[in-house]
């Protein structure tokens, strides 16, 4: 990551002369070319597609300005996100709402003609419900869950209840608009993904066979990232268990859609192929994968020291640590050159005890001190935002992206 002497200058003003606690960047340049390298793919290929800006993911506005010039969907999975989305340009068109919904959600999701993925028989019951109260027409795909080649999952329609679905969707048909299915492996794994992609299509021929015309195909996402960082070796040092994202497999990002796509297995056909000659439109939701790439970073300042520990101006929940610790190594803005033997664990500003950033220590070529800056890289996936809390009443990190001149501007 490149600490120009701008950006120092910035962080200096912003973290040191204003007194903010932590605040998150995100880089619309890096973002945009990431969403291109997926593009580049999917045109190469021939297909038809729409890929998401799942906001989940990350909840800067500008980054959701970008995804809409960009021509991208919103995927949302509250109302709140519904309503993120709505104020950044998105409408019924291109918004679908994901994940469980209440009846609020569900509402104002119909009320603008968002496409529903429908994630439970409940769901879609409870759909073409409000449908008939309402007299309307709602457009729908649904998520499948709980295939014979991939781990369990808690959402989506289990194999066991698609023909409850069929029949559901058969009797329903004045007031559904059935545009296809949606499913999501979490795992970045090649052959799972084909594997569960041909499984699918059982589904896909039933809904031909009661007269629908099943369109689009969502691929979900957990296409994986990829961590370069001589990092990944204290990462491994410190005994810690492996998050899925980092598993070292074969292909992640825009690689692993390329190999998705390309790859013939057990005497089928390329998926592309199968894609193009029925028509069918791919959508996509990457959110690692989307995200990453120096798409954004935290960061703070010291505010103590110990003699094998810094005290940072931030906690755990805001950086996400919690759950799902990050390979990579902070950094230490104007560390000196040489060996990185100055070794210290990271310590939260809450009064929890169990409030540690990293579990294991990080190594610096100098002494750290008070109102030092650190740096998080590769943090606006999940990282900024999925995690935060006010907790003991700390303020939540302040949003800046980087302009193009490199300086940092509010991100409202």
């Amino acid at each position: 990551m490149n600490t120009s002497e701008n950006l120092k200058k910035n962080l200096r003003k912003i973290l040191i002369e204003d007194e903010v606690e932590a605040i998150s960047v995100v880089n619309p340049e890096q973002f945009e070319k990431n969403i291109e390298n997926f593009e580049k793919i999917l045109e190469e290929n021939r297909l038809k597609y729409a890929i998401h800006a799942v906001l989940k993911v990350n909840h800067s506005n500008e980054l959701l300005r970008v995804a809409k010039a960009k021509n991208l969907r919103a995927d949302v999975s509250s109302i709140g996100e519904l309503d993120q989305a709505l104020a950044m340009g998105f409408d019924g068109t291109n918004i679908t709402s994901n994940g469980p919904k209440n009846r609020k959600f569900l509402n104002k999701s119909i009320e603008i003609g968002a496409t529903i993925a429908v994630d439970s028989i409940e769901e879609l019951e409870k759909i073409t419900e409000i449908a008939r109260e309402k007299n309307t027409k709602i457009a729908v795909i649904l998520r499948l869950g709980a295939f014979k080649n991939a781990s369990d999952t808690r959402f989506g329609i289990a194999k066991w209840l698609w023909n409850l679905a069929i029949n559901i969707l058969e009797k329903n048909r004045e007031n559904l608009e059935v545009l296809g299915y949606h499913f999501h492996i979490d795992i970045p794994d090649v052959n799972t993904r084909i594997d569960v992609f041909w499984e699918s299509i059982e589904f896909y021929k039933k809904l031909l066979t009661i007269g629908f015309a099943p369109k689009i195909i969502d691929i979900g996402g957990s296409y994986g990232t990829f961590y370069q960082n001589d990092s990944i070796q204290s990462f491994g040092n410190a005994g810690v268990a492996h998050h899925k994202m980092y598993q070292n497999h074969e292909y992640s990002g825009e690689n692993f859609l390329q190999h998705f796509l390309t790859k013939t297995i057990k005497g089928k056909p390329a998926i592309k192929d199968f894609i193009r000659e029925n028509n069918i439109t791919l959508w996509l939701e990457p959110g690692r994968s989307l995200y990453g790439n120096n798409v954004g970073f935290v960061a703070t300042t010291v505010l103590g020291t110990r003699e094998d520990s810094l005290i940072l101006n931030t906690h755990s929940f805001a950086l996400g640590m919690r759950e799902e610790e990050l390979p990579t190594n902070p950094i230490l803005v104007d560390d000196a050159d040489g060996e990185k033997n100055n070794f210290y664990y990271f310590l939260g500003n809450l009064c929890l005890e169990s409030d540690m950033i990293y579990s294991r220590n990080i190594g610096f070529a100098r002494k750290v001190q008070d109102n030092d800056i650190i740096i998080f890289p590769n943090m606006a996936a999940y990282h900024m935002d999925f995690y935060e809390t006010e907790s003991i009443a700390h303020p939540k990190k302040v949003k800046f992206f980087e302009d193009e001149n490199g300086d940092l501007v509010r991100d409202l």
